[in-house]
């Protein structure tokens, strides 16, 4: 899930390099919209396609027999969680189509999601890291995403892990929401 909404949340940023190639971006400023609705309006996007992703990885899970601890409510809390995920991740992107309007720049973004990926417990458990890969895990905000996440499906209602995936998920908002408006306001500029 983690995966794929990082995927779909590439797509805001690659989407803008459109917009400002063609010019329209430029006319949206002229508008009396606000700036960063105009941006906010696309990761938005994003983040309702990543719960779309969510509820067909789960109707696919269930369909083939996999569990989910915590029914219903877990799964709706999962769906909210990916979208909120694909939303904060989504301004990377979006904040280097606003500073380069490059394309190939944009979709650079998505790839700075796979260290993160790699160096959190997604394969094997953290008792089995080396210590220099514990350290690193444990300052890795997707750690916290993941655990959450895999919390609902597999152990069942976790209060600490929820709310250790809320903090991850929000940090990570504001710090890409940070650098979005930077990028807008260099475009503006």
């Amino acid at each position: 899930i983690l995966q794929g909404a990082a995927g779909v949340a590439g797509g805001s940023g690659l989407a803008m390099t459109t917009d400002i190639q063609s010019g329209y971006f430029e006319k949206l400023l002229l508008t009396s919209t606000p700036r960063f609705a105009i941006v906010l309006g696309r990761m938005f996007a994003d983040g309702i396609k990543a719960m779309l992703l969510c509820i067909l990885i789960i109707g696919l899970a269930l369909g083939f027999g996999a569990g989910f601890e915590t029914g219903l409510p877990g799964m709706a809390l999962l769906v909210v969680a990916g979208g909120a995920f694909a939303l904060a991740y989504s301004g990377i992107g979006m904040a280097i189509a606003l500073k380069t309007g490059s394309p190939q720049a944009a979709q650079a973004g998505f790839l700075i999601f796979f260290p993160l990926l790699f160096l959190a417990p997604t394969f094997a458990p953290t008792d089995v890291f080396a210590d220099w890969l514990k350290v690193i895990a444990q300052v890795n905000p997707v750690t916290y995403i993941l655990e959450g996440m895999r919390a609902l499906v597999i152990n069942g209602w976790n209060g600490a892990a929820f709310l250790k995936m809320a903090a991850a998920i929000t940090g990570i908002g504001v710090f890409t929401f940070a650098l979005t408006a930077l990028g807008l306001r260099s475009r503006q500029a």
